[in-house]
């Protein structure tokens, strides 16, 4: 008795789910989704669909903005910094999504363009017109102003320098000249210097007609300059400069050399000739009373 009526317990429960499973999965009588929780399920669930494609939306369209932007000041940027437009990085000025192109377009003829993507969503077609690229090849080149130390100004000052020292060239080699004519013997020597005084003071124990005739280059105005120009004649660019008839027979050692070897005189003859018309030797009691007179 026992099972039979257990098996008639579980007959029912089993008619009970067919008929529950049955009315609920079809439209008898309005089905589920006549049902007031069904609707709202529905309808919440449309609304939250609905707000979160709006905010990736606007997210996107935010995004689309910041990056045009950028894109925008990175170019004034360019323009400002005097650099070449990159048309691949320019976006346009305008811009219609439902044509795809930028507005005014049309002003201008497009010769070349390239879509870039923009945020991974958008091709964008960046035009480059005739107008722009003639604008960039008319650009001429912003005028500098030369540093201090350019090389125009350097072979500038060259060149003066160079001019300024021919001029005193020209101007020692001319007083050189007339310096040469006063005297046969020349002394070319310096107020301080000891050799000098040496050589000076052995011309000055002889008898010598015309008598040499004595330049100080140290006080003298172009004294560098004929010290520096005697060099290039006669070899020698220190003092003294001992000249006959213009050639040098050496300083301050070997003048004193040849008037100890008694070659002097004969030096002098030989190179000086009729132009000397007397030199020799004082008496050692004239040469202190003549030895200030050179």
């Amino acid at each position: 008795m026992r099972s039979q009526r257990r098996l008639r317990l579980y007959v029912v429960v089993v008619v009970v789910f067919l008929v529950a499973f049955t009315y609920f999965t079809t439209d008898t009588g309005g089905g589920i989704q006549s049902h007031r929780f069904y609707k709202k399920t529905v309808t919440a669930i449309d609304n939250a669909h609905t707000a979160t494609t709006k905010k990736n939306n606007e997210a996107k369209e935010a995004k689309d903005r910041s990056h045009i932007q950028r894109l925008d000041l990175e170019n004034n940027n360019n323009n400002n910094n005097g650099g070449t437009r990159k048309t691949t990085n320019s976006p346009p000025s305008s811009y219609n999504e439902n044509q795809e192109k930028p507005i005014g377009a049309s002003h201008g003829k497009i010769e070349d363009s390239e879509e870039i993507s923009v945020a991974g969503r958008t091709k964008m077609s960046v035009p480059k017109s005739k107008e722009d690229q003639s604008q960039l090849s008319e650009k001429k080149p912003e005028v500098v102003d030369k540093p201090a130390g350019s090389k125009s100004d350097i072979a500038t000052a060259h060149e003066h320098e160079i001019s300024k020292e021919e001029e005193e060239e020209a101007e020692a080699s001319a007083e050189l000249d007339s310096i040469l004519k006063r005297s046969p013997i020349i002394v070319f020597s310096k107020s301080y210097c000891p050799f000098s005084k040496k050589a000076k003071s052995i011309l000055s124990q002889y008898n010598i007609v015309p008598a040499p005739y004595i330049v100080e280059l140290d006080k003298h105005v172009l004294g560098p300059h004929l010290q520096k120009l005697l060099g290039k004649i006669t070899g020698r660019r220190t003092v003294p400069n001992v000249l006959v008839n213009g050639v040098s027979i050496g300083g301050g050692d070997d003048v004193e050399a040849l008037d100890r070897d008694d070659e002097l005189i004969s030096k002098i003859k030989s190179i000086a000739g009729k132009s000397i018309m007397e030199i020799e030797r004082l008496p050692v009691a004239e040469e202190h009373e003549n030895e200030h007179e050179i």
